[in-house]
């Protein structure tokens, strides 16, 4: 089964999984080794650190799921590029949201009702 296509999260990797308290708390991580500066279109690999995010998914069978997102920022290698670094992107998560795509269509799912 790809968990990826439940989650309606791209290019993702899980790296763990349990059900803690009732909850499913998933870790999931970026499959690809390199990112495109979103700024200047380059690729790059040279990884500067790497950040932890809770995001809320759509429960699935009505069991809570939280997510745990290791994003990876990198350093651009374009030297011209004003930001210097990045943080990549995940295909079904918003910038800078703290719920998938998918939660957002349960709630308006849910609304309709």
């Amino acid at each position: 089964m790809n968990h990826n296509l439940i989650l309606g999260l791209k290019d993702v990797k899980i790296v763990s999984l349990n059900e803690v308290n009732g909850k499913l708390e998933a870790l999931l991580e970026k499959d690809s080794p390199s990112a495109i500066c979103p700024h200047c279109h380059n690729p790059s690999n040279s990884i500067k650190e790497r950040k932890c995010y809770r995001i809320i998914d759509k429960p699935i069978d009505s069991i809570p799921v939280q997510l745990t997102i290791k994003k990876r920022v990198f350093f651009c290698n374009n030297l011209k590029c004003p930001p210097k670094s990045f943080t990549e992107e995940i295909s079904g998560l918003p910038k800078k949201s703290s719920y998938t795509q998918n939660f957002k269509e349960f709630l308006g799912a849910k609304r309709a009702l």
